[in-house]
């Protein structure tokens, strides 16, 4: 290869690189009148602002239960913890009302998720976190998971399509050794989100239907997503749903809680 053409491919490999960086990177858009970020003093628990919007919801190359591709409304902007609930968290706002039973625990790591919790367990923390802020927090619904782990995206997952790109922004079956590690490791997504995709299984207060046209009222289960530390590439991808009953706890489960904005 002549010198010239080298010095081409190199500058065209940066100016690509450049580009895929800068998405990687690109912030939600701004919500005027309210700050991108929030800190919960009480709890150590960081928040972004996820702004309202459109997207497509589910896919149609995953399981039959992602079913109909549809367009969702995200109606209003919230605030959604940066990474999922860690067990030091849990014991800052739960203490001896509720002392964290986590399956994986290991000295001098306190950033592991918080795991082997129900939904009924997780609505109490949100519930003492909405005390101590004065402000509503909650489990997010299962659009507002999608929504927020895609953050514009329509791949597989927030970081691309391969096992390789996934193994780089979260931890499953092929990489995570057989156990959870320590949240915000592994690269956000776009929105500046860690861990939508692996790590633990994250709760959201929807009831699970196996298809998105059917809705009832006799559900006895939760809609889980993004994936967990045993999982295949395959189910931590974006549109990937499991469920679990309103009583389980396991210790591949954990959750995440959004903070409702302020009303504008």
């Amino acid at each position: 290869m002549k010198p010239s053409m080298r010095i081409t491919l190199a500058f065209f490999t940066a100016a690509i690189t450049t580009a895929l960086v800068a998405i990687a990177q690109n912030p939600p858009p701004p919500v005027p009148g309210l700050p991108p970020t929030f800190f919960s003093k009480y709890s150590g628990i960081k928040f972004v602002l996820i702004p309202a919007g459109n997207f497509t919801m589910g896919s149609d190359h995953g399981d039959p239960d992602e079913l109909p591709v549809h367009e969702e409304h995200i109606t209003k902007p919230f605030y959604m913890s940066v990474t999922e609930v860690t067990q030091e968290q849990w014991d800052k706002v739960m203490g001896r009302k509720m002392p964290d039973r986590s399956f994986h625990k290991e000295k001098g790591k306190p950033n592991l998720p918080a795991e082997n919790v129900s939904i009924g367990k997780c609505r109490a923390f949100c519930e003492e976190l909405s005390k101590a802020e004065n402000r509503k927090c909650r489990l997010p619904t299962e659009a507002e998971w999608e929504f927020a782990c895609r953050a514009g995206t329509t791949g597989d997952y927030s970081c691309g399509n391969s096992a390789t790109e996934l193994a780089e922004a979260g931890w499953f079956m092929e990489n995570s050794g057989g156990s959870t590690h320590e949240v915000g490791v592994r690269k956000p997504n776009p929105w500046g989100l860690h861990d939508m995709h692996g790590n633990v299984w994250e709760y959201c207060d929807t009831y699970y239907f196996d298809r998105y046209d059917i809705k009832l009222n006799n559900s006895l289960r939760m809609s889980v997503r993004g994936g967990a530390y045993s999982s295949r590439a395959d189910e931590c991808r974006s549109a990937n749903r499991w469920t679990q009953s309103n009583t389980a706890q396991r210790k591949e489960v954990g959750f995440r809680v959004v903070i409702e904005a302020p009303a504008q």
